[in-house]
């Protein structure tokens, strides 16, 4: 018996038989060979010879190309493009409409014969390899597949294109394509396009996709019983990983990222000073609710129920949608950089994420940093804002997606304790007795109330409570109807009050109920 092994691309060479003269051909030391078949294992025996028949899975060139559960960092469920970014890795192409299914990737259109998902890979080439690009589908209509060979980043004008036909259930398609004559290159461009539709209803599914060097496909096989099933599904930990190496909105290389610092206060909704029961209801327009945040309601004509969540977060629980603001200092020195703003939210126990990157332009101490042109930080009814990250670069750190495909955040929650002195910077309450004096030449009581932090100006004074009073040593009592900051220190303020209290020198006690409002 003569024993032989045939690689990936055919090659047969012999590993053992019987020889005349000579011992018998021995492996492992033995006489027996045992081989299982399945998997990427076949077995062929013709006579006394016995042929292993052993596919090595290829590369994929192709980085997030296992659909049924890709990596999703933008964290949508629906993409509609013109060559804009989706799930990590691709674009969308040609206004089609992308849909993460469960298991798969759905594709519409609303136009005929439309590009509808593409990738740039960065690969080892040389002139005359053969690539086999393959796709595990199922379509309405032919699926062509497109590389286009680039060079500087633009194309070289040389496109290899071949068709697969429609088919009703899941199958594989796959396609060999030659660089002979193709010219210089160093990166592909692969590219998907639905084609000779009947109309524009017609759809495009997708399990998986590869694209690998040699003129075989090891993207799938089929088992005993005729299904096709995927021959080395990639491990979804390590696909992010990769994603990871590049910026989930442009698409660029980032390298190695770790968690960003959070350019924004109170990031969770933790920090709540002006409501301690952690509710607000009314009409919000313009109104701080969780410190450092504002929020207006779509609708101010309409009550809205805003609470605080137990852990952080903000819940709308009744009325319109409203948007959430934060103003920080000196938000001048981001222009010209390039910032990304994400937010984790969570509506009936699903969690999902939603991140936008674009460049600071005129930006001022007064301006909304959670908002861009396109798109503000929106709660809907019913919804809750988890947490909320302000961060340099085009790549959001605030949160990534398990091996289950549930969001986590990247970083423990901030601690309460540090994010409640950054917020009285801005705003905190008084309410007790400082003591005070009323000099001679003076028609006012001079105090000094302590504050957490150093105020970032001198505040503004609200009265909160009727109670507010002058309480002399000889029991003489004045009412305060107002006060100014006189000077700002370190650790307080000192307060300038207007009394009624007869000319001289006075020594009093002044119960307080005020905030102090440093806001931008």
């Amino acid at each position: 018996m003569s024993i032989y092994v045939r690689d990936a691309a055919g090659s047969r060479k012999k590993i053992g038989g019987v020889g005349l003269p000579g011992p018998a051909a021995t492996i492992n030391g033995v006489n027996t060979l045992t081989v299982t078949g399945g998997r990427n294992i076949d077995l062929e025996q013709s006579g006394t010879d016995l042929t292993v028949h052993a596919l090595v899975p290829g590369q994929n060139l192709l980085r997030n190309a296992d659909f049924r559960q890709p990596v999703n960092r933008n964290g949508r469920g629906e993409y509609v493009g013109s060559w804009s970014w989706a799930i990590d890795g691709w674009t969308v192409v040609d206004q089609s409409k992308l849909a993460v299914k469960d298991g798969y990737l759905h594709f519409s259109f609303s136009k005929l014969n439309p590009w509808f998902l593409a990738q740039t890979a960065g690969v080892g080439v040389a002139d005359g390899d053969t690539y086999t690009f393959s796709v595990f589908y199922k379509s309405d209509c032919k699926v062509r597949l497109v590389l286009d060979f680039l060079q500087g980043g633009q194309s070289i004008g040389t496109l290899r294109y071949s068709d697969l036909q429609p088919s009703s259930t899941w199958t594989m398609g796959a396609i060999t394509f030659s660089t002979a004559e193709v010219g210089s290159y160093e990166k592909i461009h692969a590219i998907m396009q639905a084609m000779d539709m009947a109309d524009v209803s017609e759809t495009v599914d997708l399990i998986a996709a590869k694209l690998e060097l040699g003129s075989q496909q090891t993207l799938a096989r089929q088992n005993a019983e005729g299904a096709w099933e995927l021959i080395d599904p990639p491990n979804y930990d390590l696909q992010y990983a990769l994603c990871s190496q590049y910026s989930a909105t442009t698409g660029e290389w980032v390298g190695s990222q770790h968690s960003n610092p959070n350019l924004l206060d109170n990031p969770n909704f933790a920090i709540w000073q002006r409501y301690p029961n952690g509710e607000f209801t009314g009409v919000p327009n313009g109104t701080y609710i969780a410190d450092r945040f504002t929020i207006t309601s779509s609708n101010g004509s309409i009550q809205s129920k805003i609470a605080r969540v137990d852990g952080g977060g903000i819940k709308n629980l009744s009325g319109p949608p409203s948007v959430i603001f934060q103003r920080i200092e000196n938000a001048a020195q981001y222009n010209g950089m390039v910032l990304t703003r994400s937010f984790l939210y969570e509506f009936d126990v699903k969690v999902r994420l939603e991140s936008r990157t674009s460049i600071a332009e005129d930006w001022t101490d007064t301006t909304d940093v959670l908002g861009t042109a396109e798109r503000q930080a929106w709660i809907m009814e019913g919804e809750t804002l988890l947490a909320a990250k302000l961060e340099l670069g085009p790549v959001q750190t605030l949160a990534h997606q398990d091996a289950s495909g549930n969001w986590v955040l990247n970083d423990p929650p901030p601690n309460k304790a540090l994010e409640l002195l950054k917020c009285q910077r801005y705003f905190c309450k008084f309410s007790g007795t400082a003591a005070g004096v009323r000099y001679q030449d003076q028609p006012a009581v001079v105090c000094y109330v302590p504050t957490p932090a150093a105020m970032r100006i001198d505040p503004a004074i609200i009265q909160d409570a009727n109670t507010t009073s002058l309480v002399y040593m000889d029991n003489d009592m004045d009412t305060v109807t107002s006060a100014t900051v006189l000077q700002r220190g370190p650790a307080g303020i000192q307060l300038r009050i207007p009394t009624t209290k007869a000319a001289g020198n006075h020594i009093a006690n002044v119960h307080l109920e005020i905030s102090l409002s440093a806001d931008l």
